[in-house]
């Protein structure tokens, strides 16, 4: 019973200060797919924000600095991180069964 979430504890949650809001069109980019700049403290934007700029220049290009240091921010990560580990274990899997006729190969 002590799991159940009540309403006392959902008072802990921090107000929302605007920090998700993209920077291009001031809407949430919370549950989208959104991009970050790693060297200054830029807000996150929408990727499909990024993606209509001219030459989608700010797909890797941070629009309030300048620097090449744009990175997937939020779930995105999250979801990109799964799915690499995911894919390490099954990279890893075909590396050990491919790996004795490579060595017998070039052992002959």
């Amino acid at each position: 019973g002590a799991a159940i979430a009540t309403g006392s504890s959902a008072g802990k949650v921090e107000p929302y200060d605007g920090s998700y809001e993209c920077l291009f069109c001031g809407s949430s980019v919370r549950r989208c797919a959104a991009l970050k700049c790693a060297s200054c403290s830029a807000p996150p934007y929408h990727l499909a924000c990024a993606q209509r700029s001219e030459g989608e220049k700010w797909v890797t290009t941070c629009p309030q600095c300048e620097k090449p240091s744009v990175r997937p921010w939020g779930r995105v990560v999250r979801a990109a991180a799964a799915a690499r580990e995911g894919e390490d274990e099954v990279e890893a899997e075909v590396e050990e069964v491919a790996a004795p006729p490579q060595s017998s190969a070039a052992a002959a």
